[in-house]
């Protein structure tokens, strides 16, 4: 039977139908106590969570500098180098432009770290909240990305297949 507002599912004994329901092992992990404290066990997870976001956003950091570094090496070399095989200046641009989106997801996981750390300081609903925020605004921004650089990649392979289809049509490759 399922209670409004509680997240557990009771199960009836099937051998004694006139027993009350029993809840299993694990739904107690998650149930909120009635004083309306935060469980144990959210803490604990959210402590062992806490060092891997904080690592993973650090790298992301450094990921977007050495990124954002090399583009602009590339757009300076391609702008002021007279090399014979200079690499054109725009693929620097483009990794720049990359470089100042891959920021938002490192932010993002940088200040989910953060509210993860209040949140063990402080044990409060409102320092969870705002972790959470933090979180769903990562999955938000990467789900967004995504969606954008497969309509891109769609586009390009489109453009791939028709640009073949027309070369070979008039016999461009000849």
């Amino acid at each position: 039977m399922f209670e409004p507002g509680c997240a557990r599912v009771r199960r009836m004994n099937q051998s004694n139908p006139y027993l009350p329901p029993q809840v299993s092992e694990a739904d107690h992990l998650f149930a909120t106590p009635p004083s309306g404290e935060l469980p144990p066990e959210i803490f604990r997870i959210m402590a062992q969570t806490k060092p891997w976001v904080t690592f993973l956003s650090i790298l992301g950091f450094i990921g977007t500098g050495c990124m954002v570094t090399g583009g602009l090496a590339v757009a300076l070399l391609g702008a002021f180098a007279q090399l014979p095989s200079q690499l054109p200046g725009y693929f620097g641009l483009i990794y720049l432009v990359l470089g100042a989106f891959y920021i938002f997801p490192s932010l993002y996981l940088y200040r989910y770290g953060q509210g993860i750390g209040r949140l063990l300081k402080s044990g409060g609903v409102a320092d969870l909240t705002v972790a959470l925020h933090y979180q769903k605004s990562l999955w938000r921004f990467v789900g967004i990305f995504t969606v954008v650089l497969m309509v891109i990649y769609g586009l390009v392979i489109m453009g791939a297949i028709v640009f073949g289809v027309v070369s070979a049509m008039h016999g461009v490759g000849k």
